[in-house]
């Protein structure tokens, strides 16, 4: 069995999870052609979800604490190494989007629990 296939959450909960990332993560901004981020970067998304769900996991299997900070470090990484829009990214967050962001990663972590 691969690591890849001890967690799992519903899908509605993944597409939410991710459109909401984006947002966080692009400002709100919308895509050039007007598409959903998810959408424009299906494949993409769906491997920083693996990747999130993945890290997720090793970090309980270790017993430590994953906190929603450490996770939302590692959101960043992930969408760096798989899609990379700096450009946006790069803006950094405001005390709003940092609060919303580590929400929103503490409820992918409570949906994870065992």
């Amino acid at each position: 069995m691969s690591r890849r296939d001890n967690m799992q959450v519903s899908d509605s909960l993944k597409k939410e999870f991710l459109t909401e990332m984006f947002d966080i993560m692009y400002h709100g901004e919308k895509a050039q052609d007007e598409g959903a981020w998810t959408e424009i970067y299906h494949y993409e998304a769906n491997n920083v979800f693996s990747e999130i769900l993945c890290f997720i996991n090793d970090i309980k299997r270790t017993g430590r604490i994953l906190t929603e900070a450490s996770l939302v470090d590692f959101i960043i990484f992930a969408e760096s190494e798989h899609i990379g829009n700096n450009h946006l990214v790069g803006k950094g967050f405001s005390r709003e989007e940092t609060e919303r962001f580590e929400k929103l990663a503490g409820k992918l972590i409570a949906a994870t629990k065992e």
